[in-house]
């Protein structure tokens, strides 16, 4: 039996750059940043950012290096977000949507 009631929350990323991440996001999506966190012990700064109302991507800082996956890795695929003009978001430079 399922169970009741569940949506999906928010996907989380750790990121080198929060700044450059916020901004890159603000600018590509819209997305605004709707909570920030100062680190706390082990745990590295986080922040949240929303897209539209109670869908978010959170970022923690302190990344550091790229991870690689082999082709047939077992586990997370990608990250998928919906936009209502498709056209005008491939006109984006593509300079704009890499680095992040």
């Amino acid at each position: 039996m399922p169970i009741n009631g569940v949506r999906f929350g928010h996907v989380a990323f750790k990121v080198s750059d929060p700044e450059r991440s916020i901004r890159w996001y603000g600018d590509a999506f819209g997305a605004r940043l709707i909570h920030r966190a100062k680190a706390e012990g082990e745990r590295p700064e986080l922040m949240f950012l929303e897209f539209a109302r109670g869908q978010c991507v959170e970022f923690f800082t302190n990344g550091k290096h790229k991870t690689t996956q082999a082709p047939d890795s077992i586990g997370y695929m990608h990250f998928c977000l919906l936009v209502d003009d498709l056209g005008g978001a491939n006109e984006l430079p593509r300079s704009k949507l890499r680095g992040i």
